[in-house]
């Protein structure tokens, strides 16, 4: 998807100076607050003629700080929002200079990097730096054990969430590594966390990171998925009243309902809403829970192939709350020689 950015007419503030560009200040989709602290000994004043943000003071002297508000730019499926920019012009009276400085608000993941930059010596960026996390959900099906330590080694996520063979898991020689049912958590270094659950099927393992949990399952390919999915999801995050933002993946042996009518989807894709192997799919979307990789692509990505035919096996659902802290989405290749399934990679800012 094209990546698009909104933009908001600078014409009411462009004074005859033309000034410099100061930096861009980057929010995420949520509506939030950033700071600037303004280091010089003139007069100054701030403004801005964009209707999504609002500025606390309309000047100052000397040293002396202002801030941005953002109003909400999150998205869901029936109403994608692009990312977009406004301008903030700061002038400083005697200097009869008036400079910009750019606000960009995170809007429908498009995998570009944002960060706030700031480039001139007389402004700061007071506010903490936002924080991101990237994390892969990789099948590595009849992979060996040095294949997988090589692929963990090189893996520039944050947290890994693995599938495997109970043996395979258990041979790693990972620090704090909880082994049973082929389900692995792995952190930037290479240390094993995490929690299994083993109350219903299917096992899931879960972890907290930052405020934020993320899940890993596997299911079953022989089993009915919609009672197992029900199951999983008892863990809480489908409540809007969920403390927590939840990401959760794994490997679902079902079909995707929103992949039914993209115009690259096979011939013997189903194409009733009614199918039975779409009802898994059905209860996830309609219970507080967004498919990260269909928001995003819109087309048929298999991730799995078996007798000939080739569909979406893997999924990463993020809660509502979640969702609107997804930067970006990617699919990628079989991690190692022998899987026989594609990763899916999300990366958060918040």
């Amino acid at each position: 998807m094209a990546a698009i950015l909104a933009l908001c007419s600078c014409t009411a503030v462009d004074y005859p100076s033309s000034g410099i560009k100061l930096g861009e200040i980057y929010f995420t989709s949520k509506a939030g607050s950033r700071s600037i602290l303004v280091k010089t000994s003139d007069k100054w004043r701030v403004e801005t003629d964009c209707d999504w943000i609002s500025l606390d003071v309309n000047g100052g002297v000397g040293e002396a700080a202002f801030t941005i508000t953002c109003g909400s730019n999150e998205s869901d499926f029936a109403n994608p929002r692009p990312s977009r920019e406004a301008c903030v012009v700061i002038r400083r009276l005697s200097a009869g200079t008036s400079d910009t400085l750019y606000v960009v608000q995170q809007g429908f993941p498009d995998g570009i990097e944002r960060a706030s930059t700031v480039q001139d010596s007389y402004i700061e960026f007071v506010d903490v730096p936002l924080r991101r996390i990237k994390v892969v959900y990789a099948n590595f099906g009849s992979a060996t054990v040095e294949d997988v330590e090589k692929w963990i080694a090189a893996s520039d996520a944050d947290l890994i969430a693995g599938i495997w063979s109970e043996e395979g898991v258990a041979r790693l020689k990972v620090e704090g590594l909880e082994t049973g049912f082929g389900l692995m958590m792995l952190d930037k270094s290479g240390r094993g966390f995490g929690r299994i659950q083993k109350t219903d099927l299917p096992p899931a393992l879960a972890v907290s990171m930052d405020g934020k949990m993320f899940q890993i399952a596997d299911f079953p390919r022989d089993e009915p998925a919609l009672e197992m999915m029900r199951n999983l999801m008892n863990g809480g995050y489908d409540r809007p009243e969920s403390e927590s933002d939840w990401i959760v993946g794994g490997s679902f042996y079902y079909l995707s309902a929103m992949e039914m009518s993209c115009p690259d989807t096979p011939d013997w894709y189903p194409d009733s809403i009614s199918d039975p192997r779409f009802k898994a799919d059905i209860y996830a979307q309609y219970n507080n829970l967004t498919d990260c990789l269909w928001m995003v692509t819109h087309h048929f990505n298999p991730t799995w192939t078996e007798d000939g035919k080739s569909w979406r096996a893997d999924y990463v659902y993020a809660s509502n709350s979640a969702w609107n802290s997804v930067v970006d989405v990617k699919l990628g290749p079989e991690p190692v020689s022998g899987a026989s399934h594609k990763t899916i990679a999300i990366t958060l800012k918040y």
